[in-house]
Order: C-alpha cells, then structure tokens, then sequence
C-alpha cells in the first residue's frame, strides 16, 4: 500500500468495516455506494484498531472465576459452531460487498498516500469504546482533505478529560459532519472550524432499492409472517412490550441472538448465525420490529416498517436524534405503532440531496 499519492479521485474510507457488528458493516457498505455515485473510486481501508482485536474470537472464556470459566467455556463449546457460521458469512460480506483492501494496514502513516481521507461509523468518536484512539482523527498525518462523514460520538455527558480529547484533536479535519444533530452544537462550541453540520447515517443516505437488491441475495430466513426483535440488555419494560405486541398481532416472535437453545428464556425463537445479508433480509420481511439499535432502528425505517424504539440507556441521543429529524418521534411510545411514511421519505429525499451536495462541493475543491 506504499508509494506516491495517488489519483485525486482514488479516496480512502476509514471506518469499523472488519467488525462482527451489522451497523458498522452494513454503513461501510453504504458509504462505499454512497461516495462510488459521486465519481470517488473508494478503497475501504482495512484496519482493525487495537480495542477491536480478540473481540470476536470463537472462544470467549471468563477468567474471573473457576464457575464463570467453565460456563463460558461450555456455552463457547456448544455454540461453536453457530460462531464459525456467523464469522465466514461476516467475512464473506465484508470481502464481496465491501471491498476491503488485501493489505492490512499496520501503520495509519500509510493513508498519506491519499489526497483524501474520509473518517465515518457508528460510535467512531465514541471514547469510551476507542479507547482514546487518535487514528480516528488522522492525528499528525499530511493528509490535503480530512474528512469526518457521518461520524457518531455515542454520549453526551461528557468528562473534562473527554472534552480536552476532542479540542486536542477535533480541528485536524477540512470537514465535520456527524451523524447526531446535537453533536454539532458540541463541536461548534470546542472547535475552530467553519464546516461543521450533520448528515444522516450512510444506511439512509443511499436509495432503498440498494437495500432491496441486497436483502434478496439471501434465501428468505423465515417463511411466515413475524415480529422481529433486535435489542441488546432485555429489561422487563422491553420485554413486557415484546409480549404485548405479540398478544395484539397474534404472531410468533423472533429475536436476534447467536444462542444454541431454539427459543431464549422470554419464550422468544432465536435466530441464529446472522450474517448482514440474513439480517437485511430479516427487516425487509418483518410484519413489525422491536429495537433498542441504532441501525434496528435505521432498517426499520428503510423498509418502511411499523415498529417501536427502546432506545438503549447512555447512547439514546443517536434514535432520538434521528427520530426527531425524521418526524417519527411516536416510535418512542410504549405501544403498537402504525406510520405513514409519505411524510418521512419526503424528509430522507430532502436529506439525501443534501448530502449529495456536500460531497459535490468536497469534491470541487479537491
């Protein structure tokens, strides 16, 4: 990956794109589109940062005590195999419909070779998952434009230390656009920078139809209709929802999760071994969705789904924020949902143009 600076059109995208996680897969994937309808020729860069590393190993034993050890050491046994099966349909995905490079990158200095740079995903500037990681912010790097694309930070009550991270090292970018609309106030307030806005995550920035094309390539994961859950930490007011969504549509529930028994302890059907294909295709073929997840929430919209949003504790500004753009505030309420989406495509047609015009003028001053 050494060498001279290449094509002003050739652009790195540094994201989470090696992750086992649907809404850092599947924004790569998006962005990537994104970028490649501009005019960008678009190299994924292919970087694992170092709080990632182990995270998805096929075993995951708990060394605290002798009990947690051999727990966690018999549920890794027994669902090996459904691991292994969610691991190659992740790397099948992220080397067919990504396109991340062949060379690893090792040291962040390589991406010098790029005119442009463009830094996104979800929760990328989030310190309490990155470990304070600077590569994020193309620290010290001779880099003509850096750009930050939708970008997430994840919290909002945010530490001294945390906030002298971000002055330290916001103002290295040409560009800012995050994905939370209050994050801009945020940065406006610490930074320096003339170009700070928001844009919508890359999943609702690209057309429908690209999600629609996707979701096909996978063999239909549930023959009959459903209600789909995807949420993480099942409190009792999630689950008394589930429950009552159920009671009132009369239809089997089915929930995410990589588990080996069929059904979870709520009396749930697990769906095992989800690839980002069988999970897109999951979506688009829901009767009705349950979320506590950013992207739940996202492919929820996409496909134009009555669903409810439980946003997840210390994170929800990123469902509310959007929610709030979008108009769809009454997903938050605590009962069945049924929306109009005339309105709310109106808005992302509104938002997408934007977007395209933000890039335009990037890449006219290039």
């Amino acid at each position: 990956m050494g060498g001279e600076k290449i094509t002003k059109n050739r652009v790195a995208e540094l994201t989470i794109s090696t992750a086992e996680n649907y809404g850092s897969v599947l924004q790569a994937y998006a962005l990537r589109n994104f970028l490649e309808e501009e005019g960008y020729d678009v190299d994924v860069i292919n970087y694992e940062p170092e709080y990632l590393k182990n995270r998805y190993s096929l075993f995951k034993i708990d060394n605290s005590s002798f009990i947690k050890c051999f727990k966690t050491f018999i549920s890794s046994s027994v669902n090996f195999y459904n691991r292994i099966l969610k691991k190659v349909r992740f790397r099948g995905f992220q080397k067919k419909y990504i396109g991340i490079c062949n060379h690893k990158l090792d040291n962040i200095k390589e991406l010098e070779r790029y005119n442009t740079v463009f830094v996104g995903g979800d929760q990328l500037w989030n310190t309490r998952i990155t470990n304070y990681n600077t590569d994020f912010f193309l620290d010290k790097l001779d880099i003509k434009n850096k750009i930050g694309f939708s970008v997430s930070m994840g919290y909002n009550d945010r530490t001294v230390e945390e906030v002298s991270f971000y002055k330290k090292y916001i103002n290295n970018f040409n560009y800012i656009y995050v994905r939370e609309s209050t994050d801009v106030d945020f940065l406006n307030s610490i930074s320096t920078l003339d170009n700070i806005n928001y844009v919508l995550d890359p999943t609702l920035l690209v057309e429908k139809d690209i999600w629609i094309k996707l979701a096909k390539r996978s063999k239909r994961v549930i023959h009959k209709k459903y209600i789909l859950v995807y949420i993480f930490n099942q409190d009792i007011n999630t689950i008394l929802l589930i429950k009552k969504i159920c009671d009132t549509l009369r239809l089997p529930v089915y929930i995410i999760k990589n588990a080996f028994r069929k059904y979870d302890e709520n009396g749930f059907i697990n769906i095992k071994c989800v690839g980002p294909l069988q999970f897109v295709n999951l979506f688009s073929n829901a009767e009705y969705i349950v979320t506590n997840s950013f992207h739940g929430t996202a492919f929820s919209i996409i496909f134009e789904k009555n669903f409810s949003c439980i946003p997840y504790f210390g994170t929800e500004n990123r469902m509310i924020s959007l929610l709030n753009i979008l108009k769809l505030q009454k997903a938050l309420n605590n009962e069945i949902n049924i929306f109009d989406y005339s309105s709310v495509n109106s808005i992302l047609d509104i938002e997408r143009k934007r977007a395209r015009e933000i890039i335009r003028e990037i890449k006219g001053q290039n």
